[in-house]
């Protein structure tokens, strides 16, 4: 025993998850728990509520990039909350006495941000369909003056800040790579659009920025 209080989840004998498992709960891991509920909840409904876009017109630019997005996302993000919230004995962990779990927090929590201020900096340009609008311009305000494409980055951010605030490694290489791999596709067929749409604009434009990290890619 290494002197950590463990609390037994509904010792009634009542499962404490829909297949009929009763599973120890580090006392240790529910604050973190509770805050990646929080987090996640807070990340919904920013991006479903406050910073809701328009899907987009439909036409050749996307390349099946939202679509791969979605399944990427979707699948690794179940998998995330199922086995954190029924099988968190498993999967999670305090890590570095707790230090590893609030620097996920402080990470999700960042990417929150980061992901509001694009699209509210983009406007009607930040569409779900990689597109091009009739009147499209180029956007250089906020985070566009760094980098050129902050929403992808915030939402890389959310999704390595929630596996990291509850000790969920597996939901890193589950969710976050697979995503990260998905969005490297996105950039690459959004930026072809983009080029062909708007020319030599943004193509001085990709010279003086970055693409997810500044001074980096």
């Amino acid at each position: 025993m290494d002197g950590r209080e463990v609390v037994q989840v509904n010792p009634g004998g009542i499962p404490d998850n829909p297949f009929g498992v009763s599973l120890p709960v580090d006392a240790t891991l529910i604050p973190f728990l509770i805050l990646f509920l929080a987090t996640g909840i807070a990340s919904a409904i920013a991006e479903k509520v406050i910073g809701r876009i328009s899907l987009g017109p439909k036409g050749r630019w996307d390349r099946f990039s939202l679509l791969l997005l979605n399944l990427v996302q979707s699948s690794g993000s179940t998998f995330l909350v199922v086995t954190t919230l029924f099988w968190s004995p498993q999967f999670c962990h305090v890590v570095a006495g707790g230090l590893v779990n609030l620097l996920g927090i402080v990470i999700a929590w960042t990417g929150i941000l980061i992901r509001l201020r694009a699209k509210r900096v983009l406007g009607r340009f930040f569409t779900a369909r990689v597109a091009i609008l009739p009147d499209h311009r180029l956007v250089e305000e906020g985070p566009y003056r760094l980098i050129r494409h902050p929403g992808y980055l915030g939402a890389l951010l959310i999704y390595l800040g929630l596996p990291l605030s509850v000790g969920h490694f597996w939901a890193i290489l589950w969710l976050w790579l697979p995503t990260l791999a998905a969005m490297i596709y996105r950039i690459v067929v959004e930026e072809r659009a983009l080029i062909e749409g708007l020319g030599d604009v943004y193509r001085q434009y990709q010279a003086r920025t970055a693409r997810l990290i500044p001074h980096l890619w």
